[in-house]
């Protein structure tokens, strides 16, 4: 929240309804482990264009500015990284 202030992003805290989802034109979860998530899909509908919308890039951007840590280059890689080892001979 302090992060979307800094980038004069409107925020607030709210319970979804899937309703809420279904008519998004991106969404995202936030938590200590994973920083920022994009959420491309609920309930098997897609949210918004099925992509990370523009909002979630420019605050994971900021966020890795701010640790000095590539969040998103980071979990590409490691998502290359299981997908290689779930190939089997």
């Amino acid at each position: 929240m302090e992060l979307s202030s800094d980038l004069g992003i409107e925020c607030n805290e709210t319970h979804l309804r899937p309703f809420d989802l279904a008519t998004a034109d991106e969404a995202f979860a936030t938590a200590t482990s994973y920083c920022i998530q994009p959420i491309t899909k609920a309930q098997g509908r897609v949210i918004g264009t099925g992509q990370p919308g523009p909002l979630t890039a420019r605050l994971l951007a900021a966020w890795s500015d701010r640790v000095g840590l590539d969040i998103a280059g980071q979990a590409r890689e490691q998502a290359t990284a299981q997908q290689g080892s779930l190939v089997r001979p």
